[in-house]
């Protein structure tokens, strides 16, 4: 499987789908430009959370620009469908966007409540 089979409209150069967060105006992406930011499409951030293997029952997990929390949520959704799941996730999350706290917050909620519904400590 390619890449591009997994995310054509990021290979083809065309604008992704980024998170129900994305900017949707030039100011919106002026502020990103200035901040350095590039908010993870959730289909990369699901290929990205595929990539790792962890066989802990312990994971901390830190995400030095959490944006809206999509590379989070996407590991923390792969490891609660896992056969072997870690017993406990902690997740330090860094954002310097004050737009993006409410929604990084919504989202570290909803994976708390999914690490509750497959029997992790989050």
């Amino acid at each position: 499987m390619t890449t591009a089979a997994i995310h054509p409209n990021v290979i083809a150069g065309e604008t992704p789908t980024l998170s129900p967060f994305a900017p949707v105006s030039p100011d919106d992406l002026d502020k990103q430009h200035e901040l350095g930011q590039f908010l993870t499409p959730n289909p990369v951030a699901e290929f990205m959370a595929s990539l790792f293997e962890i066989h802990r029952s312990e994971v901390h997990l830190l995400d030095a620009g959490a944006g809206a929390g999509a590379l989070s949520a996407a590991l923390i959704g792969r490891l609660c469908r896992d056969a072997r799941k870690p017993k406990r996730i902690s997740i330090t999350a860094y954002e310097i966007d004050a737009v993006q706290i409410e929604p990084l917050r919504a989202r570290l909620d909803g994976c708390r409540r999914e690490c509750e519904r497959a029997g992790i400590s989050f």
